[in-house]
């Protein structure tokens, strides 16, 4: 008996699991992108960071690039990269 106590408290689990990943899908959508945008930003610094010594372009990483990367992703690198050349 306790068995197929076993088998419905995993299938009313499994029932719940997808109706909550139907209700937060675009949040997680939306969450993943950030990270997706955040993560290639910040290698995209990175990369930038290391052939400063030859370019003398230096972006730093604080809390302000760090959200205009996550936010806009590569075009926001550029921004940053365009902003440092000009002031």
């Amino acid at each position: 008996m306790s068995d197929s106590i076993n088998i419905a408290v995993y299938i009313a689990a499994l029932v719940l699991l997808i109706v909550f990943a139907r209700f937060f899908k675009k949040p997680l959508k939306i969450i993943f992108k950030l990270i997706a945008n955040s993560a290639l930003g910040l290698m995209l610094i990175v990369i930038i960071n290391t052939f400063s010594p030859q370019t003398s372009l230096y972006v730093g990483i604080n809390p302000v690039t760090a959200a205009v990367c996550g936010v806009l992703g590569v075009p926001g690198v550029l921004l940053l990269v365009l902003i440092k050349l000009f002031i």
